[in-house]
């Protein structure tokens, strides 16, 4: 219902307990356990951990006997799920010859800094996010060894990161003279049959790589960076179709070329800076994972995908307190995106020319997706007078402690193809579904600032602010999108802590609204919460707060928040009013919001 009469009251409770054990001086661990008391259904605005406590609606078959034998399908309501649930669980066992950790939905960092040049293995640190989908990435096993075996690791699992399909994966590293070396071989067993990062995102077809990295240091500044891979072997001899230069509809097969990529490094000392080039050559389906991108870079890397040819450079300038970092990045596909054609049909009905669709993939080899052509340059301009805590560190919001240090960043994307199609999750048949249609050429930009302002010991500020031109991750239907975010972080007295935002024409706060291009005029958040013990620890301490949540809606919200019952809803918001309580031990996860 729509006005006062839409007013609705809801309220949750639950409980973490914790628990450690060490049974030798070899073995140790713990584990949470997570009960569910009542479940606040805090949606659409918010979505928790715990909605797996929600009732859900399942359709089933009924038999009516006074009705006869013939089931009838009917909607019914389940109840108290999931109750009590194993929240996180890690284990370790130190051997002689190598240490062995059992991991469940605990943080785990990317090996990127360890060899892992093409990022096969993903960082699994956004536990948050995950809980508001109760996934429960990362799970797997990881042998490390010693001695003799020192620098083999195997690491093994159902999902070793977030989204990871299950699979095992050896590494091992090595160093010759100033040569530092990783070889890696990954084989993915099968595929995730639920959504790859909880919600809507598309689940990826298994595929396996095999990688050669190495780094060789000829002094502090001046390093060379190889590596080679050799990735999707199985999808050899696939069929995929494509436009040629004339125009013509062909169909080609994916060889063993298409199976092969290479990258390179080289970083140098420039007049007194720091400078590098870098290039990235990967086939068809030459898929690897996610590269390191470093210095909050906003430069589109395409991620995982092959079908490219790149190349990069950046020059680190520092003066004193301040860092100017330019970078540029251009991209080109061997092989491009396909625009949908009609076959051709004669009067007779006879198909005279095959058709044309984008591709996706699921049905294709490969697709011309985030790895589409691309010519960017970014700026960055940091002031940091104190270098020992990283302005682009993870945790700087915390740990910063100049009295000011502040970026400005802008990014400009020209984007002169289209792409091939995006998927997405659809859940009640547990498949991906394709968008069918392209992401259009586009021109993006973004404008961006960071400030940390303490003024003095007892107050501690962040600004973020964002202004940007930037289309959806799916589906085009609504266009690029302009938007404005503004946010603030106040802790004053190490006690009170006000968070809040404002964000004109943007998306919401989940993934799967910029991929479906949902964006809202307007939303505000303002949060208040004071910590009540001696920690004086955000993540730690018991606290007490009150939330408000207020967004407006407009033709590009969706449809069943603006129009409600044949009437147009214009605003919706809740208030949430929250008490932790810690005894020292797991706080519930953080609302995204």
């Amino acid at each position: 219902e729509l006005g006062s009469a839409g007013d609705e009251f809801t309220d949750g409770q639950m409980v973490f307990l914790d628990f450690g054990f060490a049974p030798t001086n070899r073995i140790d661990g713990q584990f949470t356990l997570n009960v569910l008391g009542n479940v606040a259904d805090l949606e659409p605005l918010e979505i928790q951990y715990g909605r797996r406590g929600l009732p859900t609606f399942e359709r089933v078959d009924v038999v009516f006997p006074e009705f006869g034998v013939e089931p009838v399908e009917v909607t019914q309501q389940f109840n108290d799920r999931e109750r009590v649930e194993i929240y996180d669980f890690n284990a370790t066992y130190r051997g002689k010859v190598g240490d062995i950790e059992a991991f469940y939905h605990t943080p785990r960092y990317h090996w990127k800094y360890k060899g892992d040049f093409f990022g096969l293995i993903r960082e699994a640190t956004d536990i948050d996010g995950q809980d508001i989908w109760n996934a429960k990435a990362p799970r797997g096993v990881e042998f490390a060894g010693k001695g003799a075996l020192e620098g083999l690791t195997v690491l093994g699992g159902p999902e070793v990161f977030w989204g990871a399909n299950p699979q095992i994966t050896l590494k091992y590293s090595n160093q010759i003279g100033n040569t530092d070396w990783t070889v890696m071989l990954s084989e993915e067993i099968d595929r995730q049959g639920e959504s790859a990062a909880g919600g809507t995102a598309a689940t990826i077809r298994e595929t396996n790589q095999l990688t050669f990295y190495t780094k060789t240091s000829f002094t502090n500044d001046l390093s060379l960076e190889l590596g080679g891979i050799l990735a999707a072997r199985d999808r050899e001899g696939e069929q995929y179709d494509r436009i040629d230069a004339a125009d013509n509809i062909v169909i080609d097969t994916i060889d063993w070329n298409d199976t092969l990529g290479f990258r390179a490094k080289l970083n140098f000392p420039l007049f007194g800076t720091l400078a590098y080039v870098a290039t990235d050559q990967r086939g068809l389906v030459a898929e690897g994972g996610s590269v390191l991108k470093e210095f909050g870079t906003r430069l589109n890397y395409g991620d995982s995908l092959g079908n490219k040819r790149e190349y990069e450079a950046g020059v680190m300038m520092n003066f004193g307190n301040w860092m100017i970092f330019p970078r540029y990045l251009h991209r080109d596909n061997l092989v491009g995106a396909n625009p949908p054609v009609e076959p051709a049909i004669d009067d007779n009905g006879e198909i005279l020319e095959l058709g044309l669709e984008p591709r996706n993939r699921d049905d294709d080899p490969f697709a011309v997706l985030d790895n589409r052509e691309a010519r960017a340059a970014e700026l960055f301009i940091t002031y940091d007078p104190t270098g020992a805590t990283g302005f682009y560190q993870w945790d700087n919001d915390f740990r910063e402690d100049a009295k000011l240090a502040f970026n400005l960043a802008g990014n400009y994307t020209k984007l002169p193809t289209f792409t091939d199609s995006y998927q997405f999750f659809f859940v009640p048949t547990s498949t991906n579904a394709s968008f069918g249609v392209n992401l259009p050429p586009e021109d993006t930009w973004e404008l961006s600032s960071r400030i940390v302002y303490n003024p003095n010991q007892n107050i501690r500020s962040i600004f973020n602010i964002r202004h940007a031109f930037l289309q959806s991750t799916g589906d085009p239907e609504g266009g690029t999108r302009k938007f404005w975010e503004a946010r603030a972080k106040f802790v004053i007295g190490k006690r009170h802590i006000i968070d809040a935002y404002f964000k004109k024409d943007a998306w919401g706060a989940y993934d799967f609204q910029r991929q479906f291009n949902v964006t809202f005029p307007e939303q505000y958040k303002l949060d208040y919460s004071i910590l009540l013990d001696q920690k004086r620890d955000e993540k730690t301490s018991t606290k007490i707060g009150i939330r408000g949540l207020f967004r407006t809606n407009d033709e590009n919200s969706p449809e069943n928040e603006f129009i409600f019952n044949g009437e147009i809803n214009r605003y919706r918001f809740h208030v949430v009013a929250y008490f932790i309580f810690n005894f020292g031990g797991t706080n519930p996860p953080r609302p995204i919001n």
